[in-house]
């Protein structure tokens, strides 16, 4: 029984071309289909699923969320952490938010989109732990970063390409530098 779980979940996540290949030559995708195969396998009661969505692609994702439903609808209980409200959302039928260690929410998905007035469960968490302007402060570090991108292309009179060859000199001559420190490190 045990054989035909492991074949099935490596079919599913299609790692069964690779399932004699060294775990360290997986990518970190690979090695999360790993470990959410190990994870279900023995058909625990109880799952714990910890961003289990990070470094999946997204056939994989896809997968996982049909495979969080199936669970769900056979009375398993599934306890789902994770950073990405769209895909709590389609997954979970309760949801528990929390700011700064505390629980500042506690209700259904359709409950809390409800009482918040909100259109999604990301706008219901924004109302409850965000205390900035999100969209002010993303246009302003974007204003920021293309007047820098300006000032720099002023400055040299470069070309687009031109500029663009200047960064990656500027990346190549940091890492070299970050090495060299790292190199010195000894006395």
């Amino acid at each position: 029984v045990l054989a035909k779980r492991i074949d099935r979940y490596l079919e599913l996540f299609g790692l069964d071309t690779d399932r004699y290949a060294p775990l360290s030559s997986f990518s970190k995708g690979m090695r999360q289909k790993v470990l959410i195969s190990a994870a279900l396998l023995h058909d625990p009661g109880i799952v714990v699923l910890d961003e289990p969505c990070s470094g999946l692609d997204v056939a994989s994702t896809l997968v996982l969320r049909t495979i969080v439903r199936s669970l769900a609808e056979r009375g398993k209980v599934i306890v789902y952490s994770s950073h990405v409200m769209d895909m709590v959302e389609k997954v979970c039928s309760d949801v528990l938010i929390l700011y700064n260690g505390r629980i500042v929410a506690h209700d259904s998905v359709e409950r809390l989109r409800e009482l918040a007035h909100a259109a999604s469960l990301e706008q219901v968490f924004a109302s409850l732990a965000v205390h900035q302007n999100v969209d002010e402060v993303g246009r302003a570090i974007a204003r920021r970063e293309a007047s820098i991108r300006f000032a720099r292309g002023q400055r040299h009179g470069a070309t687009p390409i031109a500029r663009a060859v200047e960064r990656l000199e500027d990346r190549r001559r940091h890492h070299a530098r970050a090495r060299m420190h790292r190199l010195s490190f000894e006395r």
